[in-house]
């Protein structure tokens, strides 16, 4: 199962492009969501730019770009 970080272009349904994610799934479930529901972060989150200190921790050489994408974690296996 890998994680990635998906982005499309605001207003559109057309994938731009994704990243992978090499953040440990336990760090990701705290920031992310409710481990009851989702243990294994199969379903798909919507990132916002209060993230950005978060992910740059992580992804240190990509620049996100709120204003023009919307970002999403997901998972795929």
């Amino acid at each position: 199962m890998r994680h990635y970080i998906r982005f499309f272009k605001k207003g559109e349904d057309e994938l731009a492009g994704e990243i992978p994610v090499y953040i440990d799934i336990d760090i990701l479930k705290k920031k992310y969501c409710d481990e009851v529901y989702d243990p294994m972060l199969y379903y798909s989150y919507l990132m916002k730019p209060d993230d950005t200190q978060f992910l740059l921790q992580y992804l240190k050489h990509y620049k996100f770009d709120f204003s023009n994408f919307d970002y999403y974690l997901e998972c795929y296996s």
